[in-house]
């Protein structure tokens, strides 16, 4: 059997089927002419918007189709060949209207979708009035329309609701988040999952756009000719945002932690994942139990651009569970108010080698230093020394796993083909501590300032840094070994190496280090591998 393909995209082709005669015998169409018009029925006949949930449901529509076909059996009609758009009017003779194209035989217009066709038919806000809608069946341009038959309702459009105030990236065009104003006074509040120093734009439902005033980060300004973008503080994560654009000043909480207590008294620290605005916890039920969340803060604001330690947010009771389980609970932040959720906590158990590597991102052979879990636990730390910018990524011994960074989110790790490498948020060159959490699919890294040698008999040497042979080196006048040495870091006292003995060095282990004796040495320290980090003293 030959598909009619020509005869249905060509307008040209469809004409002649229907209206000419030639020499060759040509099909013609059935089963679109001379019908009974098809029905059109709306879920309701009375459609009233208040645009408080754009996404909630105005109207569906549903309505019959045609079933085509041709005179001659050698020939198919496609599928598909019939467009269908849905037409609405004011007016009973349709002499105005607004059109949809439209796939299937069924339409849910969300408040969002229907409410400015209405305002572009010319309906007023607030106020009820008749509306016809129709289908116009389409087959080819110069073949007759067939219409449904006209249905009205009675719909009520909204007007410019100023309850919601959208976070724009810096391109004043991409909505990263949205704060809310429900009583629409111009204070607006929500939660936003920032990236460090992250720029954005805030902009209303009429259009204005507020960045910041020069001078002042959190004085708001709507002058597009002088205002700069506004910005986060540099830490990452989760923030409560307010913006008063009556006193055109904004403020940024950041939630240091959160905390998940139940009704029994227990409480369990939550991790804030940033690719979904959410904070989530695993916790074991015995029976029926509550659940609330209490967040620590860091406000920063005009009087505390640094940033101050501020009240927590309590959010109360979230949560109630009525079985016995394990379970894994999250708070999505987004929306209009945080809501928690939960379900059965599948998580397979899982064995973990005692070394992650962290790889060169174009040869996965060439390892840049090897990051160790005491526990194997799936929980590593490792030192390295940082290029500017440079990338990498993570990957398990035998590279059965090579983990890069969420494209959402820097620190969440991803293992798929679409994951971004990995580097130190701000891309600045330099020794840092790397921490990774396989289980909760997370990463970060803490920058080092200094490592110092201190000894008996006021022994203070600052290490240096060989990017040749990646090793750290001191040269230490000992005049008298005493109780040994230390290495610390940022000159913290309870942040230091020590020895294991035998020449391997600990972090926040082991004994102090006994140099040879005194005299002049070279301290060389390797912090290659975590799990067997080394020194060695060189007579000079």
């Amino acid at each position: 059997m030959k598909a009619l393909y020509k005869f249905l995209t060509a307008a040209v082709m469809a004409g002649s089927f229907a209206s000419c005669s030639t020499d060759i015998e040509m099909p013609k169409l059935q089963g679109f002419d001379n019908l009974d018009p098809r029905e059109l029925i709306a879920s309701t006949n009375e459609v009233v918007m208040e645009g408080v949930n754009e996404s909630n449901e105005a109207v569906t529509l549903t309505w019959g189709d045609y079933q085509l076909s041709v005179d001659n059996p050698s020939y198919a009609v496609p599928d598909g060949s019939v467009k269908n758009y849905l037409e609405m009017s004011p007016t009973s003779d349709f002499s105005l209207i607004e059109f949809v194209s439209v796939e299937g035989l069924t339409k849910t217009f969300t408040e969002k979708e229907l409410n400015p066709i209405l305002i572009r038919l010319g309906y007023q806000p607030w106020q009820k009035a008749p509306l016809h809608i129709r289908v116009r069946y389409v087959v080819a341009e110069n073949v007759a329309y067939q219409y449904s038959m006209p249905i009205e309702i009675n719909v009520s459009p909204y007007g410019l609701r100023m309850n919601r105030m959208d976070v724009l990236a810096t391109d004043k065009t991409t909505v990263l988040a949205a704060l809310y104003s429900l009583s629409e006074n111009g204070i607006y509040t929500g939660y936003v999952a920032a990236s460090g120093w992250m720029n954005f734009y805030l902009q209303e439902r009429d259009n204005t756009i507020w960045g910041s005033q020069p001078g002042s980060a959190f004085t708001m300004s709507k002058d597009g000719v002088t205002f700069y973008n506004l910005w986060f503080p540099g830490d990452a994560g989760s923030y409560r945002v307010t913006a008063d654009t009556n006193a055109k000043k904004w403020t940024a909480e950041y939630l240091n932690s959160m905390t998940l207590t139940s009704a029994a008294g227990t409480n369990t620290e939550m991790k804030f994942k940033q690719s979904t605005n959410s904070w989530s916890a695993k916790v074991t039920t015995t029976g029926a139990e509550t659940f609330s969340a209490k967040a620590t803060t860091k406000k920063y604001n005009i009087e505390n651009e640094g940033g101050i330690d501020s009240d927590p947010i309590d959010f109360g009771q979230l949560l109630s569970i009525s079985e016995a389980g394990n379970w894994i609970v999250t708070i999505n932040m987004s929306g209009e108010n945080p809501t928690a959720t939960y379900e059965v906590d599948e998580t397979p158990v899982v064995t973990y080698d005692p070394y992650l590597e962290m790889i060169n991102i174009e040869n996965h052979s060439d390892v840049k230093c090897r990051l160790f879990s005491s526990k194997s636990n799936g929980e590593y730390m490792g030192f390295y020394y940082a290029g500017e910018w440079e990338n990498y990524k993570f990957a398990t011994v035998g590279r059965e796993t090579v983990y890069g960074s969420n494209p959402q989110s820097l620190q969440e790790l991803d293992s798929s083909n679409k994951a971004y490498n990995i580097y130190v948020d701000g891309g600045k060159e330099g020794l840092y501590l790397y921490y990774v959490n396989l289980p909760e699919n997370y990463w970060n890294a803490k920058e080092i300032q200094s490592l110092t040698v201190f000894g008996d008999h006021d022994l203070k040497s600052t290490m240096t840094y060989d990017k040749e042979t990646k090793v750290w080196t001191a040269e230490l006048d000992i005049q008298e070994v005493g109780w040994g040495m230390q290495i610390l870091i940022d000159e913290d006292w309870s942040n230091h190496f020590k020895s294991k003995g035998d020449g391997v060095l600990g972090y926040l282990e082991g004994d102090n280090i006994v140099p040879p004796g005194s005299g002049k040495y070279l301290l060389t320290v390797n912090l290659y591998d975590m799990g067997n980090m080394t020194y060695t003293f060189t007579a000079l």
